[in-house]
């Protein structure tokens, strides 16, 4: 599906090209480490913030949202309420690298890449759901996959992923105009919409 492997790609293409440090030959990206990427997609991550929050933030949030405004602008709002939601979680020690700034620039970059393959795949829930797990279980790869190449110490990684989902995001808003796929159509006798609920740690 194309939005796990928008996902895959800002973490293992984007984010690696942008902390690695030298040249593209001295790069050692080990792809064979990704092969494990699907069995903490399907496990744990997948039952918790994945399957019983995109409902919300997905299926309704941003198709409700994109009704009424450009659907970038809704992309970046849901992010914004999405990583507000979390907030409480930064009081549990450990539970994030990132600060809450970093935090929420991820998840407005994120956002905006979510919104696009969930408009790309006609509203399929399951897509953001997919995306949302491949998001959970994709940090803990990264120090495997680039085992053995000089990384930049600054800025920070945190940052650098927030860099690459809105760079991802950002160049899919401007490639679309800002309609991130999404092509609303009015309904004929003129009555509300309404929800589409056939398109009904993050």
């Amino acid at each position: 599906m194309v939005g796990p492997l928008l996902v895959l790609f800002c973490f293992f293409v984007v984010f690696p090209a942008e902390i690695s440090s030298g040249t593209p030959d001295y790069w050692h990206w080990h792809i064979v480490v990704l092969t494990g990427i699907f069995v903490p997609m399907f496990n744990y991550n997948l039952l918790g913030g994945p399957l019983f929050e995109e409902f919300g933030w997905r299926g309704f949030l941003q198709s409700r949202m994109q009704q009424i405004l450009p659907p970038w602008i809704a992309a970046l709002l849901v992010g914004a309420m999405w990583a507000a939601w979390h907030l409480p979680l930064f009081l549990v020690q450990g539970w994030s690298s990132a600060s809450p700034f970093v935090f929420l620039l991820i998840m407005l970059g994120l956002s905006l890449v979510m919104a696009f393959a969930f408009n790309w795949s006609n509203e399929a829930v399951l897509v953001a759901i997919l995306m949302h797990s491949a998001f959970n279980a994709s940090p803990r790869f990264l120090e495997g996959y680039l085992n053995g190449t000089r990384t930049r110490d600054h800025p920070s990684g945190e940052l650098l992923i927030a860099v690459s989902f809105l760079f991802v995001g950002g160049v899919l808003s401007v490639a679309t105009r800002g309609c991130l796929a999404h092509s609303f159509q009015p309904s004929q006798s003129g009555d509300d919409p309404g929800l589409n609920f056939t398109a009904v740690q993050r």
